[in-house]
């Protein structure tokens, strides 16, 4: 996902990449459209636009230690993951959070759900293999 970024985020508070850009079209299809088919993918990436806002990254919020593990969650981590390498996922953070504070949240409030998929989150449904 790297490679295909063309500001700093955090600079221009974008995720910003060039979906006109030819030469970018090759790491285009491999990191958001894998295996799905070619034309399928050159036909998606003409509808992405150059910036997604980042949102909540750059949202403020507090953590406090009532509410830490308040809200039930259950995370997802695609084992084939292109774009988030696994060591950065949210389920990663969690967990080296609860490590390090000693502080977990209630027994059902978390759960870990890993997907092995034959195709990247974008390719159609059809495809998909849970």
């Amino acid at each position: 996902m790297l490679r295909l970024l063309r500001a700093v985020p955090a600079t221009v508070g974008a995720v910003r990449i060039d979906p006109g850009d030819r030469d970018a079209h090759a790491a285009i299809l491999e990191t958001f459209y894998g295996d799905v088919d070619e034309a399928a993918a050159i036909a998606a990436i003409s509808l992405v636009s150059a910036d997604s806002p980042l949102g909540m990254p750059n949202g403020a919020f507090v953590v406090t230690v009532d509410w830490y593990g308040a809200v039930p969650r259950t995370y997802v981590v695609w084992t084939r993951d292109n774009v988030i390498p696994a060591s950065c996922n949210v389920a990663s953070h969690a967990r080296s959070t609860l490590s390090r504070t000693r502080r977990a949240p209630s027994a059902n409030s978390s759960v870990r759900i890993d997907c092995s998929l034959n195709s990247r989150p974008f390719s159609p449904p059809s495809s998909r293999t849970l």
